[in-house]
This record gives C-alpha cells, structure tokens and sequence, in this order.
C-alpha cells in the first residue's frame, strides 16, 4: 500500500491495529464532536489490519463503485463466520458468482422506481404517526436519532413485512443487540479455538 501512496500503521504480530483502532474509537466516542461538519467522508480512510492481511477503508466514490460492480472479482469479499454471519444470513452480502448476481437482480427490482412508488403510501403513513408522536413536545427539542432508527425500522416492517414497528419490535430489538455484540468483538484478536 506504500507503495502506491498510502500511508497508515504497521503490522504488527498477530492482531495487525486493531489496538489502535479501539483506542481511536474509543477516544472519538469519549469526545464531544466541535464545529459540526456534515461532510466527513473525505476525512474517513483508514488503514486497517485484519491479522495479518492490509485492508484499506475508503469513502472514495469512484473506488467504491468499481469495488460494488466488480464483475471480474478483482476484490473477493472475505468469508463471513460466527456470530455475523448469522445476522447477515446468507444473502447479497455474503454471496459471490452466481448467486450474488441472481440476488443482485431480485434486488434491484426491489429499488425499481415502479417498486418504491407502491411503497410510498406506506412511508408516508410511518412519517405521519411518527410526527403525530412528537406533537406533545411543541417547540421543545427531540433526540432525533432514536427517533429516526424507529421510523426506518417502522418502514422497513411495513413495506417488506406488512406489519408495523409494534409488531416487529423484539426482532429488532435481539438483532440491535447482536449487532451490538459483533460491533464490540470485531476488533478483538481471535485465534483459531479460542474465540
């Protein structure tokens, strides 16, 4: 990766960075974020070290859209296992060759503009209890952002389900907590037997 320009911390024996990574994480999430700027993609890269295999993070659009459309599989994606490979299943995101693009296909279907008019209704109505919702605080300041988790999980149970948040909400809530597991443990040094 030097070589061609990027610049990031050594590998070190057997767990790469993932130290430092915990300690950046941690230190962002102690500090509180000043002079607010919307546009931080360009400032997220980062060079990553999953054992002892370089791996490089980028928002870089141009990067990201030949990595997504990779038809060749220049960029093989790595195997899922434990505990994420449950919450994401066996679909588009682990998938490869034939597969994937079978899946890729009944995807994009899905995002077709025919398919996400006939959802609109939907999200329409989930916008509209969520805002009926926050009539009782007048023009007192929300936390938005649990807010905004709810209505998208509302959305989704809706459009795909035919159900509501209500209903779904115990699926969410263990899938939440899973995340929360794998998210805490991803950067935690595994060895083969002892994970």
């Amino acid at each position: 990766m030097r070589s061609q320009g990027i610049n990031g911390p050594s590998y070190r024996f057997l767990h790469g960075n993932n130290q430092e990574i915990l300690n950046i994480k941690k230190s962002a999430e102690e500090r509180a974020m000043e002079g607010f700027d919307l546009d931080v993609c360009p400032k997220v890269k980062l060079v990553y070290w999953n054992g002892p295999k370089p791996e490089l993070v980028t928002t870089n659009l141009e990067i990201l859209k030949e990595v997504i459309s990779d038809k060749d599989e220049n960029f093989p994606k790595d195997d899922v296992e434990g505990y994420l490979r449950i919450l994401l299943g066996d679909g588009l995101v682990v998938s490869r060759g034939e597969k994937w693009a079978k899946m890729r296909k009944l995807a994009n279907h899905v995002f077709h503009g025919e398919s996400l008019r006939d959802m609109t209704p939907a999200m329409v109505e989930c916008v509209e209890v969520m805002l009926e919702r926050w009539k009782p605080y007048g023009g007192k300041e929300i936390e938005v952002f649990e807010e905004f988790k709810h209505l998208t999980s509302d959305i989704i149970s809706r459009t795909a389900f035919g159900s509501n948040y209500i209903e779904g909400k115990d699926i969410f809530q263990m899938s939440k907590k899973l995340t929360s597991i794998i998210a805490r443990n991803a950067h935690k040094i595994q060895l083969p037997f002892f994970k």
